[in-house]
């Protein structure tokens, strides 16, 4: 995702009920994001969806894979994130938020980074380990 289009998903925070135009532009958005997500972490299994919700909502994007539950709404708490354990866990493990001014600051690989850092401190160690290599390389200067 471009910052551009990080700005404008945070920007339609509170913005998407009762205004179709915002809310077709927040799923555009937020499914990249989650799609962007999951290629960052390697999660490749990982489900994304949307569901709409009513008039009066933005409707929440969805990344849920066997080891991690992450999604993003217009709710002023930012993006959850969690652990599950498969992909029929929707309670999983507690919640951990990472607000919009911090997207907007880190970008993808930012949430990337918390949600593996959760997952290394949870065993599931699988999707860290390239996820750091990854971020090393980019920090050196390689791809």
């Amino acid at each position: 995702m471009t910052q551009r289009e990080i700005n404008r998903l945070v920007a339609l925070e509170g913005q998407c009920g009762y205004n179709h135009a915002a809310k077709t532009e927040f799923c555009k958005l937020s499914m990249k994001l989650m799609r962007e997500l999951r290629e960052t972490l390697g999660m490749f299994s990982a489900d994304v969806r949307y569901n709409a919700g009513g008039i009066a909502v933005s409707g929440e994007a969805t990344m849920h894979g066997d080891v991690v539950y992450v999604q993003v709404s217009d709710f002023r708490l930012g993006i959850l994130y969690r652990t599950c354990k498969g992909q029929r866990d929707y309670t999983g493990g507690r919640n951990n938020w990472f607000s919009f001014d911090r997207l907007k600051a880190t970008g993808v690989k930012g949430l990337a980074a918390s949600v593996a850092q959760l997952l290394s401190r949870n065993e599931s160690s699988q999707y860290v380990g390239s996820l750091d290599e990854q971020l090393r390389n980019e920090s050196l200067g390689g791809e």
